[in-house]
C-alpha cells in the first residue's frame, strides 16, 4: 500500500479515524496507511471497520479495526486508553464520523435528535480530550 515518495510521511505516527467503516473516513485511512502510518479504522460498524482494515493490510498497509459508540463517552476514553496501550501513543484523530438524518426536520423523532446531536456534537471534544498528552 506504500510508495517511495510518501511512504515516511506518517512512519512510525498511530492514527485514529472515526467513521472509517465507508465513504470520507475510510479513503482517509488509506491515504495515511499508504503513507506509512498504523491506523486505528473506528466505526460503529464494526463489519464495515474489518473490511477497511482487510483491504488496507491486504495492500501491505498496517491497520486495526476498533468498534464504538461515540455517543458513549466512556467507550470514547477506552478506546483511545486501549490504542495507547497497545502502541505507546497516539499521534493523529481524525475526528471524521457523524449523523445525518434526513427528512422533514419536524417530522423528526426525539431519539433522532438525541442521536444527532450525542454523535455530531460533544464526542469530538471527549475524544480530543482524551487524546491530549498526558
Amino acid at each position: 500500500m506504500t510508495d517511495s515518495a510518501t511512504a515516511s510521511r506518517f512512519g512510525e505516527k498511530v492514527c485514529v479515524v472515526t467513521g472509517a467503516g465507508g465513504g470520507i473516513g475510510s479513503a482517509i485511512a488509506r491515504r495515511l496507511a499508504r503513507e506509512g502510518a498504523t491506523v486505528v479504522v473506528c466505526d460503529v460498524d464494526g463489519a464495515s471497520a474489518d473490511k477497511v482494515v482487510a483491504e488496507i493490510t491486504a495492500s501491505g498497509g498496517t491497520a486495526e479495526a476498533a468498534r464504538f459508540d461515540l455517543a458513549d463517552p466512556s467507550a470514547c476514553a477506552q478506546a483511545v486508553d486501549d490504542v495507547v496501550a497497545r502502541h505507546g501513543h497516539l499521534d493523529v484523530l481524525v475526528n471524521n464520523a457523524g449523523v445525518n438524518r434526513r427528512g422533514d426536520l419536524l417530522a423528526l423523532s426525539p431519539e433522532d435528535w438525541e442521536t444527532s446531536f450525542a454523535v455530531n456534537g460533544p464526542w469530538a471534544r471527549s475524544l480530543r480530550r482524551r487524546t491530549w498528552p498526558r
